[in-house]
């Protein structure tokens, strides 16, 4: 996915649905590659809130894992 940039829209896409990508905000998209936090968070943030932190990345797995693409047909806005 490197040089997404030299692909047309139906490029894109189809490359995305190939590749099972989504589309993450920025905090999800660090907390789902953060073993580390993931692992130690409860120690940087307190033993109280270790059960949130479990429960909120058990929520953000499931929901990536679950995760699919609907078929429709992408028109190029450009043509």
């Amino acid at each position: 996915m490197g040089q997404i940039k030299r692909f047309d829209i139906k490029s894109i896409s189809k490359k995305l649905i190939e590749e099972d990508c989504i589309c993450l905000c920025s905090n999800c998209h660090t907390l789902f590659h953060s073993t580390k936090y993931k692992e130690f968070g409860w120690k940087i943030i307190g033993r109280k809130y270790k059960e949130q932190i479990e429960e909120t990345y058990n929520y953000l797995e499931r929901n990536v894992l679950k995760f699919k693409f609907k078929k429709i047909d992408i028109k190029d806005p450009l043509n």
